[in-house]
């Protein structure tokens, strides 16, 4: 792999990783800005509502996708 792609996905999956904490913030009433912040700008007029079924969901999709990064990052 050259080091241009390499240096791409190394950046990519950092990338992922700071959306995969980002999400794992909404377990935590303390931690959610960075969500709040996200969905915000992603989600369009609606606000979001973190109810206890979706702080759960929230914070285990973003366990989720932090492992996912962080065993991209370790195999490339």
């Amino acid at each position: 792999m050259s080091a241009f792609w390499r240096n791409w996905l190394t950046v990519w999956a950092w990338a992922v990783a700071l959306f995969g904490l980002a999400l794992a913030g909404a377990g935590l009433e303390a931690a959610e800005g960075p969500t709040r912040l996200l969905f915000g700008a992603l989600n369009g007029p609606e606000p979001l509502v973190l109810n206890a079924q979706m702080r759960f969901a929230m914070a285990l999709m973003g366990a989720v996708t932090f492992g996912w990064a962080l065993t991209l990052l370790v195999t490339f």
